[in-house]
């Protein structure tokens, strides 16, 4: 009890949502690298045949989104580093709401396409992502700005 009445009750929220924020952000960077980096370089034969929706559009459209990707990935691992994430923060909760809207024209890519079972990935990643950017944006990602 001695804790919640000196006053550190308070940092229990803010602890959890860095703690989520680190939970949820690691693993997807890692995943956005991953798949960013293979639709930027790998050719578009290999493309189409591990199902991705950037095989089905333009390369001109596809590679830069292996770009953005990448770009998110870096952001939303920097945003979930102790003492770096207030001030990347508002960069990658963008970046986030990017990717997010991103898998919205992966999910319309894939049913024009006949690949309806890439839809639970679609939602899974669109949900946590936002989850991510509302995170980053979190007050407790901001204390410290004058």
């Amino acid at each position: 009890m001695e804790g919640l009445q000196s006053g550190q009750a308070g940092r229990w929220p803010v602890m959890a949502r860095k703690g989520l924020l680190i939970v949820l952000a690691i693993p997807m960077a890692a995943f956005f690298a991953f798949v960013g980096f293979y639709k930027a370089f790998a050719p578009m034969a290999e493309l189409a045949r591990h199902g991705a929706w950037t095989a089905h559009v333009p390369e001109w459209i596809g590679r830069p989104m292996g770009w953005t990707e990448l770009v998110g990935a870096v952001a939303m691992a920097l945003a979930a580093i102790p003492g770096l994430g207030r001030r990347v923060g508002p960069f990658a909760s963008r970046m986030a709401v990017w990717l997010a809207l991103s898998q919205v024209v992966s999910a319309w890519v894939h049913v024009t396409h006949g690949e309806a079972s890439a839809l639970p990935q679609n939602l899974f990643l669109f949900v946590t992502l936002l989850v991510i950017a509302g995170l980053c944006r979190a007050p407790a990602n901001q204390q410290g700005k004058a």
